[in-house]
């Protein structure tokens, strides 16, 4: 498949391209044609060196402990620059299911930032059948930004990879018309999310579904904040935490500075002993709350408090973004997981990071999503020494 590319070297010339079987140089530029396929209209956020945080990782498996250290290494040394964030005029293209496709000859070929090899799994390619366009936008009238990404069906995702691409309609604004992926379950709390984050701009939103074949003259779009599960933009996330925290103030009641973060049973990876630990946790001064019982902005108002947070790996974790530098981040997890994005995220932010593994249901077969129990004693002595050290 033949991918197409504008300002690579912007883009990508001090690092950020990860791509295990494709170089640069067999992608296509736009961008040195007299047609001005794609214009460059501004920096969003600069590229970033990646500073990782320490981590410990407590498991009683010396195995999965080797592993562990081994990956997280190869990480640290292979992963260590996150291209910077590029906001971007295509004059004429075609969306589908979170791919843009810019003309080449008679073939539709794929944008590079929008299908890269970490998105593929997660998107579905457009074939040559659909080509025709169900929809059609233009901007002469009013300004259109296209913000999704193959993970927006996540809200963890959502919050990481495409909310602070938004900011450029700060920085320019205009009456604008957003368009997003549709995602049923997911599309009220991700426009809910826009409008606290944009708030003041005058803005409509346009959901488009999976099947979806849109043409649009004149596209607004903002390049990736992320390379899943690596490398993360910390000027990104910082600057969505400063906005977010700034729109919405905490309530003067109760104090969330130690918090647990309930996850409901019917949503899988279900921590089987799960009271046990609430009540642990309770003894210890936790707070106990399930984001789902709050709107977004008293998720915001939640998490901007806490100064220890505890929770299984879920994508609710990611309100941790919330939190200020500092924070100290305890991540529970099925023994046999391996998954960095956490780890990386609290680096870009500022937080440490723990892992504390537990034993595995085995009723499924891959442990991310396999129940697990985590033991009560080796939860409560890891908490009460970070309390006794940080002093929260």
């Amino acid at each position: 498949m033949r991918y197409q590319i504008a300002f690579c070297e912007e883009l990508y010339g001090k690092g950020g391209f990860y791509e295990p079987t494709l170089s640069k140089e067999e992608l296509r530029p736009v961008d040195n044609s007299s047609a001005k396929v794609v214009s460059l209209l501004s920096e969003i956020y600069s590229g970033q060196k990646c500073k990782r945080a320490p981590y410990c990782h407590n498991t009683t498996n010396t195995q999965f402990m080797q592993d562990l250290a081994n990956i997280y290494t190869h990480i640290d040394e292979a992963y260590t620059y996150c291209a910077p964030s590029l906001a971007l005029r295509i004059e004429d293209c075609i969306i589908h299911d979170s791919v843009i496709y810019l003309s080449d000859g008679s073939l539709a070929s794929p944008f590079y930032p929008t299908y890269r090899t970490n998105d593929v799994p997660y998107v579905r390619a457009l074939e040559s059948s659909q080509g025709k366009a169900v929809r059609r936008f233009d901007d002469r009238r009013r300004r259109f930004f296209y913000l999704s990404s193959s993970g927006s069906f996540n809200y963890g995702h959502w919050l990481v990879d495409d909310l602070a691409r938004a900011k450029w309609l700060l920085d320019d604004p205009r009456p604008t018309t957003i368009a997003l992926q549709s995602y049923p379950g997911m599309d009220n709390i991700r426009i809910e999310t826009l409008k606290i984050f944009l708030k003041g701009l005058k803005v409509n939103f346009v959901l488009l579904k999976p099947q979806d074949v849109v043409s649009c003259r004149g596209l607004t779009y903002v390049t990736p904040v992320s390379f899943h599960p690596y490398v993360k933009n910390a000027a990104a996330l910082n600057c969505l935490r400063a906005m977010m925290r700034e729109r919405v103030v905490p309530s003067r009641g109760r104090k969330y500075e130690r918090l647990f973060v309930h996850r409901r049973q019917s949503r899988g990876r279900r921590l089987i002993n799960q009271p046990e630990i609430e009540a642990v946790l309770f003894r210890l001064g936790f707070r106990i709350v399930d984001p789902e019982d709050h709107g977004f902005a008293e998720q915001v108002a939640i998490f901007s408090q806490a100064k220890l947070i505890v929770g299984t790996m879920c994508a609710a974790m990611c309100n941790s973004i919330f939190a200020e530098k500092g924070t100290n981040l305890v991540y529970l997890a099925p023994d046999g997981w391996i998954e960095p994005f956490y780890w990386d995220l609290a680096s870009a932010l500022g937080h440490t990071y723990s892992a504390l593994y537990g034993n595995r249901a085995h009723i499924n077969p891959s442990p991310p999503f396999d129940d697990f129990s985590i033991e009560a004693e080796r939860l409560e002595a890891l908490l009460t020494a970070q309390l006794v050290s940080s002093d929260i």
